[in-house]
């Protein structure tokens, strides 16, 4: 091997071999290697610094995708509670119309019950329209949400890989 080898070189340069020429030749032959392996310390650091650089912009994309998730969730969260706050509006629109019909004979025809079972009716329809927006929305968050995971994960495991590699 190279330090084999360049023990030896040192032991003959000490030992000032049977000629002039040889110590000279083996001093030679030491500061090449000494060069080769400063050369191949510079390139290792460069690998590791090469490494490190990838592995710190790896932790910033995860950090990212961390947010991005978190924000995500967030959305979904939100979307859910207005969604279950519509519910429940929509079912005390449902219990009004309910209570109308019965005030005004049944089918909302005729006598003020009519009139107000009509407009219950249309705020229970934009209400359960809005609910089913939200809804929507809240899917769509979640199908979001799932995606940063998964980058994030894909993202996690490359950064465990580097840092194993370096």
């Amino acid at each position: 091997t190279a330090l084999e080898e360049n023990a030896a070189l040192r032991a003959r340069a000490r030992g000032g071999g049977a000629d002039g020429d040889g110590e000279g030749s083996a001093r030679e032959q030491l500061a090449a290697l000494r060069d080769e392996f400063r050369e191949r310390l510079q390139e290792a650091e460069a690998a590791t610094n090469t490494a490190r650089a990838a592995r710190d912009e790896a932790r910033d994309a995860a950090d990212d995708l961390g947010d991005a998730l978190e924000a995500a969730n967030a959305d979904a969260r939100a979307a859910r509670d207005a969604c279950d706050a519509l519910k429940t509006r929509v079912a005390e629109l449902e219990l009004d119309v309910k209570i109308a019909r019965a005030e005004g004979g049944g089918g909302g025809g005729g006598g003020s019950g009519g009139a107000s079972g009509t407009g219950a009716q249309a705020a229970f329809a934009a209400l359960k329209e809005e609910c089913e927006s939200h809804r929507a929305r809240a899917e769509r968050a979640d199908a979001a949400a799932e995606a940063d995971r998964e980058r994030a994960s894909k993202f996690s495991a490359a950064l465990r890989e580097t840092e194993a590699r370096g």
